[in-house]
């Protein structure tokens, strides 16, 4: 919704009132958000925290929030990148990164020193999203 990784044309204000006519329809709007690295858990003032995104989709109406982690996707604009920059995890403790964790839902590719940081920020985001 703050359009600093992709702009779609979506706003907060188009986005209420989109879910508003979705359930005045009796349509339930589930959305979906990608956490990045440099995405702060709360943020003041302005909607650039996830909680704060996650909050303002429940109170705009949608009945569903999935929050995932932006990870390297092959073909995706970014997938070399990751790889270049060194931020793939190969490898935390003696746990070898297996491939269904290519899946959003673990951190697996960050700039963070503390990716278990990144993996908790979206682990708190899940109570907020999932609870009505």
């Amino acid at each position: 919704m703050t359009a600093e990784l992709v702009k779609k044309g979506q706003s907060p204000e188009k986005t209420k009132q989109l879910f508003q006519i979705l359930n005045g329809y009796g349509i339930c709007p589930m959305s979906m958000m990608m956490h990045h690295d440099g995405q702060p858990l709360v943020s003041r003032g302005n909607l650039y925290g996830l909680l704060n995104q996650v909050n303002f989709l429940r109170r705009s109406g949608s009945v569903s929030v999935q929050v995932t982690i932006l990870t390297p996707s092959v073909g995706s604009k970014g997938y070399e990148e990751a790889y270049e920059k060194g931020m793939v995890i190969n490898q935390a403790a003696d746990h070898k990164l297996e491939d269904y964790q290519y899946d959003g839902n673990h951190c697996i590719a960050t700039e963070d020193p503390s990716p278990w940081k990144k993996q908790m920020t979206c682990t708190w985001a899940m109570p907020a999203s999932t609870t009505r």
